[in-house]
């Protein structure tokens, strides 16, 4: 629960997971298909179930290329379209004019903590390690930062894992433990993007990935409370494609615990707005 016993929303942010069209097969998410009644990973309309919801987001922005991580999550953390903004898609991390663009927008770590509630990124990442959109964002807002430890980067998935499986469901109770007492919990995770980038292994590699990501997702679910909502999506797809790198298809929004209002709007900056108003109990 929040810290006013309200429902709280933990968001995982997960780069580089996509919808595959039809005409592929994306790699299997058994649970994640249960949840949400239909195949997860595919882009086609599910009408969910009592249990959670997916909805497709466009994450090109109306922008020619590939989208990238810096623009997208740009974009996801402010409600406002950052790739037409500064005319490209920015791949990697934000440089000057993408940040002051997240500062002069605002960002959905300031209207959390304009609501009066609080907010905390749990993902803690390595000394050294860039500054992503997300993290700048939560930074400057005054978020908590990095309470997790380094097992949520990659979903307790570390390459050279004895039991991936058991390792995701540790992860998942670690993410609800540090997610108690906060109103908005966020982890960040590049786990299937870097399995999507490979050269050599790809398609080992992606299909180990999203069955972490998968068996993570369900057991963060289980643990949280009835009335919280587990937050799902991406800034742009990877690992669902048989190409290897990133993709122009669109992503997902898994609303998990309740099915809710769909967002107002069809690509990323719908996310931001939805998310305040799940907070707010509007939808």
């Amino acid at each position: 629960m929040g810290v006013d016993g309200s429902a709280r929303v933990v968001w995982v942010f997960v780069d580089g997971l996509g919808l595959a069209p039809p005409s592929e097969v994306p790699p299997p998410t058994p649970r994640l298909d249960a949840l949400v009644g239909g195949p997860a990973l595919v882009d086609r309309p599910l009408a969910g179930t009592a249990q959670g919801c997916r909805w497709e987001l466009d994450a090109t922005l109306g922008v020619a290329g590939l989208p990238g991580t810096a623009t997208g999550q740009a974009t996801l953390v402010t409600g406002a379209n950052a790739a037409a903004a500064l005319g490209r898609h920015i791949h990697g991390y934000p440089g000057p004019r993408l940040r002051a663009f997240i500062d002069a927008e605002g960002s959905l770590f300031q209207r959390v903590r304009a609501m009066g509630r609080r907010a905390a990124l749990l993902t803690a990442y390595p000394e050294g390690a860039g500054e992503t959109a997300l993290r700048y964002a939560a930074r400057r807002a005054g978020a908590a930062l990095a309470l997790g430890e380094a097992l949520l980067p990659h979903l307790g998935c570390a390459p050279g894992s004895a039991d991936a499986g058991r390792a995701a469901e540790e992860a998942a109770a670690m993410a609800a433990r540090l997610a108690e007492g906060w109103d908005l919990a966020v982890v960040e995770t590049d786990l299937c993007d870097r399995a999507g980038h490979l050269r050599e292994g790809r398609e080992e590699a992606r299909r180990r990935a999203v069955a972490c990501a998968d068996r993570f997702l369900a057991a963060l679910r289980a643990r949280l409370g009835r009335g919280d909502v587990l937050a799902v999506t991406s800034d742009h797809g990877n690992v669902e494609s048989e190409r290897r790198g990133h993709s122009r298809n669109r992503v997902p929004l898994f609303a998990l615990g309740a099915c809710r209002t769909a967002p107002a709007g069809g690509d990323l900056t719908a996310f931001a707005p939805w998310l305040v108003d799940v907070l707010a109990g509007a939808t």
